[in-house]
């Protein structure tokens, strides 16, 4: 948060995008982005941002309410595609459905969504 505090102070910069597939991994790192999300808030950043996270496993409501609230405004996910099939090959342990709920909870709270998708499947 000291970077990015310098960056915005220094610069004006109020657009951040991280680009890294573990921004929020999984629970293990729920300590961490509420920490992170509660320092914007304490500083009064007045910053927006982008986010890599992953469809499976999801943020629960508290982690994910968080990062909205410190400015969370789009986020990039690896749909990959759309059968059941090529998931499976893909190891990817989400179902369709699931996809829908994570998308409604994005639009609930105003957040864009940038999809990865793979256009054709290279393993059969």
């Amino acid at each position: 948060v000291d970077e990015i505090e310098f960056i915005n102070k220094l610069l004006g910069k109020t657009l951040f995008i991280f680009n890294d597939s573990v921004f929020w991994g999984g629970p293990v790192d729920d300590k961490r982005i509420l920490e992170f999300c509660n320092e914007i808030k304490k500083r009064k950043l007045n910053i927006h941002f982008y986010a890599y996270l992953r469809c499976s496993p999801w943020p629960n409501e508290e982690v994910f309410s968080a990062m909205v609230d410190a400015g969370l405004v789009r986020v990039f996910l690896g749909v990959e595609n759309s059968s059941e099939a090529t998931l499976k090959i893909y190891n990817k342990r989400i179902k369709n459905n699931d996809y829908e709920t994570i998308k409604k909870q994005l639009d609930d709270k105003g957040v864009n969504i940038h999809i990865g998708y793979i256009t054709f499947q290279p393993f059969y």
